[in-house]
């Protein structure tokens, strides 16, 4: 259920942006898609990223946000976790709410350089990247298109709940009593 919702919030955020521009943005061809099972390539996933870039950049007027390079082999853990390092850094100025700092646990970080796993452990605190996923103990040298979906989809909610003040008009548990 958890994934299906973080997939809904991602597409809404996605077409939000592209209703207040107006006119679809042009992107490149859509890539093939890979077998099941298979990993997303970077190609791929730079296609993917490059919508999202679109996105924010619209929706939240931030300028000069980095998307990820297409390149030829599978897309890896360290590429995506650098290019949410590189939107976070990006959108910090439009963020309108500080939240807590969540707890890092290290010993589920395995296998990535010293300088990967320390950007990590600031998106894991920031909420950006759950603790256990993926992203932190991944096996694979990849990741498969279901778990590119999941990242993505966890990180954009997060970014909306930085970026968007809820209203107490309709979040009673803000509302002042």
């Amino acid at each position: 259920m958890m994934r299906i919702a973080l997939l809904v919030a991602g597409i809404t955020l996605v077409q939000l942006g592209m209703a207040q521009q107006g006119e679809p943005p042009k992107h490149a061809a859509p890539p093939k898609v890979v077998a099941a099972g298979g990993l997303i390539t970077t190609g791929e996933a730079s296609v993917v990223c490059g919508r999202v870039r679109d996105s924010i950049q619209r929706v939240l007027l931030v300028k000069n946000v980095k998307s990820l390079p297409g390149a030829p082999g599978n897309l890896t853990r360290a590429q995506l976790i650098n290019v949410m390092a590189d939107w976070v850094a990006a959108t910090r100025p439009k963020w309108v709410l500080t939240l807590p700092k969540l707890p890092v646990e290290s010993r589920y970080i395995k296998g990535l350089d010293a300088k990967t796993t320390e950007t990590l452990k600031k998106l894991i605190a920031q909420g950006f990247v759950a603790r256990q996923c993926v992203l932190t103990s991944g096996t694979k040298p990849g990741l498969t298109p279901e778990e590119f979906g999941d990242m993505l989809g966890y990180f954009i909610c997060r970014l909306g709940e930085y970026t968007h003040q809820p209203s107490s008009k309709y979040s009673p548990a803000l509302m002042k009593q």
